[in-house]
């Protein structure tokens, strides 16, 4: 993937997070607390989490920052460590974590994007330019399943 389009997913997520808290996404969720959420499309009256603002530090603690976009998920902490690297199964490697501060960076400048292409691989820095989006934002942490973006642009 490239800057432009990390920033373009980071967008993408700034509004879908906009339209869950004004209306729902069109009533395509329902919240209960501060999370929204939509029914299983079953028989049960189960619900799974779509959305959730203001996580607590409970939360934080447990998560810290991830983009994960092959699994469709993202938790933005704000202030807590970004994880780099799931821990490894087979080989037992723990999980790697980059510090908040390096958001503090112009992850957003080509010239500073390509330096970095050197270091970090194509997902990380993906990961790294979408919370730098975030971080330069108002928001307080939040999850969100990004499974969410392809409802918001079939509205659009």
């Amino acid at each position: 993937m490239s800057l432009e389009r990390a920033l373009e997913i980071a967008k993408l997520i700034d509004l879908c997070s906009k339209e869950i808290v004004s209306n729902c996404l069109n009533g395509y969720l329902f919240k209960e607390g501060k999370s929204y959420c939509r029914m299983i499309y079953d028989d049960s009256s189960e619900y799974i989490h779509m959305y959730e603002e203001n996580l607590d530090d409970s939360d934080i603690v447990l998560t810290g920052c991830d983009v994960n976009l092959e699994d469709n998920y993202m938790y933005f902490c704000r202030d807590a460590d970004i994880l780099i690297q799931d821990s490894l199964i087979q080989t037992g490697a723990p999980e790697v974590y980059l510090p908040y501060s390096v958001l503090d960076n112009n992850w957003g400048s080509e010239d500073y994007y390509f330096q970095q292409s050197t270091i970090y691989n194509e997902d990380i820095l993906d990961k790294l330019v979408i919370s730098w989006y975030f971080h330069n934002t108002d928001y307080s942490s939040f999850y969100i399943d990004l499974d969410l973006l392809r409802v918001l642009k079939e509205d659009i």
